[in-house]
């Protein structure tokens, strides 16, 4: 339901801008529809996951469960391209728009580096979204500021000048800026390290939370081996104490048992002299 809302919200935004650039519209509804598929649905998955009482079982099967997480996010969020398309078909054939994308291979390049980082938030936001009870009001606290302020949706010199700043630090800025430069007749600049940007915003933060969370369960596993290891050696120590109290037992009794067969021996002796 919301991916078609922000389907026909492109559509009106593109009939409204269809004077002054129609490719503002054609992004933002590109980048807004890979954002819902982003942090509505992807986000969603532990918590969904956990409500269907699916999780524990995912989590005690022998496949390691982030593996299967990151394969579930990237799809949804892949499958945001899709309102491209849509967008796209709906400018052509609703309205009368053509658009040209000048430069494809950048474009291409940049849709694929916004869905990894798309992903890359998402799994952060989903292990966050797991820890409150009502996931879809952050999602929806969330979503429209983000939009804005990235300037997904108007150009940043719209924004208050203290709020500036703040969209160099979202991914969805620097992929905006270069889908729109790409969809016109001059070179884009700067590509390489807009590219960096988008990775560097959106997945390296992912990519280290990752690595800290894997740091954590390593250091988990070591106390336990630790502490079993421990656990196994105080056993050994006591069984060895036992082991050598059993033995001295055995040797006390074997002693014993041949002092008793002496002192019958010897009592037999005695009474066959004296007999």
């Amino acid at each position: 339901m919301l991916k078609g809302i922000f389907l026909d919200a492109a559509g009106t935004l593109i009939r409204l801008t269809k004077s002054v650039g129609a490719h503002y519209s054609l992004v933002a509804s590109l980048l807004m529809t890979v954002g819902q598929m982003s942090f509505f649905d992807a986000s969603e998955i532990l918590a969904q996951d956990r409500n269907q009482q699916i999780l524990e079982l995912a989590v005690a099967s022998p496949t390691a469960y982030a593996l299967p997480l990151i394969a579930r996010i990237l799809v949804l969020t892949s499958m945001g391209i899709a309102g491209f398309a849509e967008s796209w078909l709906m400018a052509r054939f609703l309205f009368g728009i053509h658009m040209t994308i000048f430069h494809p291979g950048i474009f291409a390049i940049t849709l694929i580096f916004t869905v990894l980082a798309g992903a890359a938030t998402a799994l952060i936001t989903t292990a966050v979204f797991c820890l409150t009870r009502t996931t879809r009001t952050y999602q929806n606290a969330i979503s429209g500021p983000l939009y804005l302020l990235s300037g997904a949706l108007v150009p940043v010199s719209f924004l208050p000048a203290v709020l500036r700043p703040l969209s160099r630090l979202l991914y969805l800025f620097w992929s905006a800026d270069l889908l729109r430069e790409s969809m016109q007749p001059a070179d884009p600049v700067s590509i390489l390290p807009r590219l960096a940007a988008i990775l560097i915003l959106g997945g390296a933060i992912a990519l280290d939370r990752y690595r800290v969370a894997r740091a954590h369960e390593l250091s988990a596993a070591l106390s336990v081996s630790r502490n079993l290891t421990e656990e196994l050696t105080q056993k050994g120590n006591e069984l060895g104490k036992a082991h050598r109290a059993l033995a001295l037992a055995v040797r006390i009794a074997r002693l014993e048992g041949l002092a008793v067969g002496r002192g019958r021996g010897a009592g037999k002796q005695e009474r066959s002299e004296e007999s």
